[in-house]
């Protein structure tokens, strides 16, 4: 299975009839980052005035605390652990390229792309474009 984005969100939903746990529980995963999400949040309430939530996949109810509702969060709990929720290492030669949302993985340039491997969903900044050489072994 691989999920990219907000689209992790469906497996983190989905409930295994074995363990009545999130399907996701016991694996390593990534998804949309609050600092992605919060970012594009804070730059939509003025370049889109008219609809400034329009980068946020849900918003916080009254009484949840801010971020509560991100991608990153609601994976988050549906893990084993909080540190089961994978994000580039600072480590990374390419930390900045794969964190700073200003450039796009292509065919020719995976660099920006992050996968977290032996896993089953990974997340893109740009389009879905690994090739076949670059894509994990999502054998579990």
């Amino acid at each position: 299975m691989a999920a990219i984005c907000h689209g992790v969100l469906l497996a983190a939903r989905g409930i295994s009839k074995r363990t009545g746990r999130s399907v996701l529980n016991g694996y390593r995963t990534t998804a949309l980052t609050w600092a992605f999400e919060s970012s594009a949040w804070s730059v939509a309430r003025i370049t889109r005035f008219w609809d400034p939530n329009y980068y946020r996949t849900y918003l916080e109810q009254d009484g949840q605390p801010k971020g509560f509702m991100s991608v990153q969060q609601e994976v988050t709990r549906s893990l084993a652990c909080a540190q089961d929720f994978r994000d580039v290492p600072r480590t990374d030669p390419h930390y900045r390229r794969k964190t700073s949302g200003l450039k796009r993985d292509s065919m020719d340039d995976a660099t920006p792309a992050f996968v977290v491997q032996i896993a089953i969903t990974f997340r893109r900044d740009g389009r879905a474009t690994l090739t076949r050489s670059q894509r994990p072994s999502l054998a579990c």
